[in-house]
C-alpha cells in the first residue's frame, strides 16, 4: 500500500470531549483504522480530558499493551 499525506495526520485531537457525565471525563481513542501511519507499529492513541476536582478514569485494562500518559496542562 502506498502511503499518501492523509495517513500522517489526524485532525479532531485538539476538540476537547464532553466531560459532562457521571465520572466526569471522556476519551477520544484513534486507531490505524483512523490513522494508517499506525499500520504494523502496533500502538494506538487517546486524549482524554477530566473535567475539574476529583473526577476519574473508569477502571479498564489493557492485555498485552502498556500505557503511557502525558500530561499537557494541570497536574493528575
Amino acid at each position: 500500500m502506498e502511503e499518501k499525506p492523509d495517513d500522517f495526520f489526524f485532525l479532531r485531537l485538539d476538540v476537547a470531549g464532553d466531560t459532562v457525565n457521571r465520572v466526569g471525563s471522556n476519551g477520544r481513542t484513534v486507531s490505524v483504522m483512523e490513522f494508517p501511519f499506525f499500520n504494523t507499529l502496533g500502538i494506538s492513541l487517546a486524549r482524554i480530558n477530566y473535567a475539574p476536582h476529583g473526577r476519574l478514569n473508569p477502571p479498564h485494562t489493557h492485555p498485552r499493551a502498556t500505557e503511557v500518559l502525558i500530561v499537557l496542562e494541570g497536574t493528575v
